[in-house]
């Protein structure tokens, strides 16, 4: 449903869309936490649900929300590729990583 929804929206500029989710946002953690479901639920768990909230929101209208230009994405590729190159020679400690922090199964996934 919120795909749908926001895909009939006509486009906006990104700032735009980003202020407009924001308020959604907003009103929909107010009415989530206005309900009796969530009456009990400590400041913790409130900011918690709300954070939930959000994730599944936003996951949900990913693909239409963050819609890149092809500008956007020739620039993510040609920063994809450097990455690439630099983890070919780069090590933990040229980046000052302390040898008691380096985990070289992180390091691998890094």
């Amino acid at each position: 449903q919120c795909e749908s929804f926001v895909r009939r929206a006509p486009p906006l500029p990104p700032e735009e869309a980003g202020n407009l989710l924001q308020q959604v946002l907003t009103r929909l953690e107010e009415a989530m936490l206005g309900h009796m479901l969530f009456s009990d639920l400590s400041p913790q768990g409130c900011v918690n649900a709300s954070e939930a909230m959000e994730r599944y929101v936003v996951k949900r209208c990913r693909a239409v929300l963050m819609v890149r230009t092809s500008e956007q994405r020739r620039r993510d590729e040609a920063l994809s590729e450097r990455l690439k190159r630099l983890a070919t020679f780069l090590e933990p400690l040229h980046l000052d990583v302390t040898p008691s922090r380096i985990h070289p199964e992180a390091w691998g996934k890094a």
